[in-house]
């Protein structure tokens, strides 16, 4: 009996011990904080990159934004170069995924032509998609030109699916494929250098608009 009591204690005080929190932050702990604060040196710097450009914002500008030292985001990041391409990646994974929402429902393919550039539109009033369209590659390194090349025809290849899924269906007209994915895409891009976001539409409204003004040169009568 006195052997179970013990057991039975010494179970409890393991449980104890167990529950109680350790002084020291686990590796998620550890790696959640890590990448939230890079999302933080990302963020400023994207927006300064945007109002300033990307040659006169410094990197000392961003660490002074956030309050702390220029080494400091030297630790999330190797430079400024590396700063921009993580800015452009974040913008075109935010890209990606109106691709992978577009799928969801069974569509004409003008309808999922239509949600994808909506969305996109949506996402060029944010830095990041801001950074897409309004930061140069001409400065990076031709490493991070040619990651930066292969996100945006990767992108503009689907946009071109997507056309020509829609004129498969005779949801829109036939058309050049080629050129209706340019002249779209570059209209759009627009956003990008002209959208304020203290006008007088959000950015749900000039998305919207500005597609629905695009389609009026694409889809048949009825589908704009």
């Amino acid at each position: 009996m006195a052997g179970q009591r013990i057991l039975k204690e010494s179970a409890v005080q393991q449980s104890i011990m167990t529950a109680r929190a350790s002084p020291f932050p686990s590796a998620e702990d550890k790696d959640r904080e890590r990448q939230m604060k890079r999302e933080a040196v990302m963020r400023t710097a994207a927006s300064m990159f945007c109002e300033r450009g990307y040659t006169a914002t410094q990197m000392s500008d961003v660490a002074s934004e956030l309050g702390v030292t220029k080494p400091t985001i030297y630790y999330y990041f190797k430079n400024k170069e590396d700063v921009l391409v993580a800015c452009f990646e974040a913008g075109f994974e935010m890209i990606q995924a109106t691709l992978n929402r577009e799928g969801e429902a069974a569509k004409t393919g003008a309808e999922r032509l239509r949600d994808v550039l909506v969305a996109y539109s949506e996402i060029l009033t944010q830095d990041y998609g801001k950074c897409t369209a309004r930061i140069s590659t001409a400065d990076l390194s031709e490493e991070s030109r040619e990651r930066v090349s292969q996100q945006k025809r990767r992108f503009d290849n689907q946009v071109r699916s997507l056309f020509c899924d829609a004129v498969e269906d005779g949801s829109i007209p036939p058309c050049d494929i080629k050129i209706a994915t340019f002249t779209v895409l570059s209209s759009l891009n627009g956003i990008g250098r002209w959208y304020k976001p203290d006008g007088d539409l959000s950015p749900d409204q000039v998305a919207q608009a500005v597609v629905d003004q695009l389609f009026k040169g694409i889809a048949w009568p009825e589908h704009n």
